[in-house]
């Protein structure tokens, strides 16, 4: 059974790597630990407790890159808008640009991210060096060092190539010098290397930890997120034998939806692989109930004030039937404020990463990245895809019975399309704020389309003293960003850029 204290082990380790940074005398702030350069990184990597550390660097190199990612993602989907479209704010122009798909190569949160990636990516190549792996002697923890390392970079990588396009593919630690001369790769092979190495990957890890390593990757969030993979590339028949094994194995029963994201509850059944967060002042705690609460809501929401980011729309809330349990867990659209003279205030926000904290950004709350019910509507996507839709119903009813609402009868799909219709519906219920809905959208292909009809009906986008230009295919794609253009003038920019 998976843990249910929210002071797990993996949160343990995470303490005690702020100790060995402080004895290192590193910045607590950021755990840098790659590369070791205040003692040399060919000197550190010497036995199996350091290279545990090195790849737990991995796990909190995360917190880099999902910092920005709901920015990349949420944002620019019909999930999400910006809370005022008068400010004028400098962080509010930049989300401006990923809100109505107008992003410069310049804009911070495309570069920030891009940054972080490759930062993690280049701890993930540490670790899988093999003269460092040498040094851990014992087979079971050589293997799930490699598998997490793995895992970790496949992940990366299908996040940039959904975003990007071509990127750049570096497996191996490489010098700064050579890395101005390196090239985007074509999409096919990026793909090639993130399938290869998530098949490693499964291999490798264990499908489940003793208490003391609760929250690391097992083979289970490896599979899940082959199978995502699979389905993305369309390659159904792989993908229903990837995901219905894993049902098979793993089971499918769902707690209670308010449950999976309660931080009394954490590393849940629902729960295949989280980004994990640790409140307390210690640099790693989540600032997403901060940027998603209100606006000038005070302390009326959240410690410390929101931020305004990442509200959800109008459609999204119409969306939710009124007997979906799933929408209170979600969203609100009010918050009270006793000093006002009508102190319901309606200003929708984010609920998902909402809890109690003593400081601003520093919640408690983990950031689901695989889960179940994520696994359950893929298999039952891919099932209708293969043999239509009383293949995949039973599927689909298990997420809407965890919601509270009525299933669905066969009679209610008499095609394929209209099961489709549901499978969107449904994930875009289920998953909301978790960054699945604009990699949805780019799956089926119907990006353009939604958002168009998005920034035309959404209320909000009326607001702009200019008119709001329909999208494009080619903006699909994020820029490269300036800077890395700069340093190596001969690499293509994506088109329209």
């Amino acid at each position: 059974m998976l843990l249910k204290n929210k002071y797990t082990a993996m949160k343990k380790v995470l303490n005690y790597i702020i100790s060995m940074v402080v004895l290192m005398g590193l910045s607590t702030s950021c755990l840098d630990l790659n590369p070791i350069s205040e003692i040399g990184e060919e000197s550190f990597y010497k036995n199996q407790e350091e290279m545990n550390l090195a790849v737990i660097a991995c796990y909190n190199g995360l917190h880099g890159t999902i910092s920005k990612e709901w920015a990349l993602t949420e944002v620019r989907s019909d999930n999400a808008r910006l809370y005022n479209a008068a400010t004028s704010s400098a962080t509010n122009l930049l989300l401006v640009q990923l809100d109505q798909l107008l992003v410069s190569p310049n804009n911070s949160n495309v570069e920030e991210y891009w940054n972080a990636v490759y930062h993690n990516i280049s701890r993930c190549n540490t670790v899988l060096r093999p003269d460092y792996l040498a040094v851990v002697t014992d087979p079971v923890k050589h293997d799930q060092f490699k598998g997490e390392a793995l895992f970790i970079r496949s992940y990366h990588y299908f996040n940039m190539v959904r975003l990007f396009g071509p990127v750049f593919l570096i497996t191996d630690n490489i010098s700064a010098q050579e890395a101005k001369t390196k090239d985007r790769i074509a999409v096919d092979e990026v793909y090639e290397q993130i399938e290869k190495d998530l098949l490693e990957a499964i291999d490798l890890l264990p499908s489940s930890y003793d208490d003391n390593d609760k929250g690391r990757v097992t083979s289970f969030a490896a599979r899940a997120l082959y199978g995502k993979l699979l389905l993305t590339l369309h390659r159904n028949t792989e993908a229903s034998t990837v995901l219905g094994n894993l049902l098979t194995d793993y089971g499918t029963d769902l707690i209670a939806f308010d449950q999976v994201f309660d931080i009394g509850n954490e590393l849940n059944k629902d729960i295949l692989f989280a980004i994990r967060f640790l409140s307390g002042d210690k640099g790693l705690g989540s600032p997403f109930g901060n940027y998603f609460a209100p606006k000038n809501s005070g302390l009326n929401v959240i410690n410390g004030d929101g931020d305004g980011f990442n509200h959800p729309t109008t459609e999204l809330i119409n969306l939710f039937a009124s007997d979906d349990v799933r929408k209170t867990a979600t969203l609100s659209e009010t918050y009270y404020d006793p000093g006002k003279t009508e102190p319901n205030i309606y200003d929708p926000y984010v609920t998902k990463y909402l809890s109690s904290t003593s400081s601003k950004y520093d919640s408690e709350n983990d950031w689901p990245v695989l889960r179940l019910s994520d696994c359950i509507l893929m298999y039952a996507e891919v099932l209708n895809e293969l043999n239509g839709p009383s293949a995949g119903l039973e599927y689909l009813n298990m997420v809407r019975t965890r919601a509270g609402l009525v299933n669905y009868n066969i009679s209610d799909f008499p095609h394929k399309q209209a099961f489709r219709n549901a499978i969107e519906k449904e994930r875009r219920l289920e998953l909301a704020f978790e960054n699945e809905r604009w990699f949805d959208l780019l799956r089926w292909d119907i990006a353009v389309d939604r958002i168009n009809n998005h920034l035309l009906t959404e209320a909000f986008y009326s607001e702009y003293t200019y008119p709001i230009a329909q999208v494009q295919k080619w903006q699909l794609l994020l820029p490269i960003p300036q800077n890395v253009i700069d340093i190596n003038p001969t690499i293509t920019q994506n088109f329209g850029y």
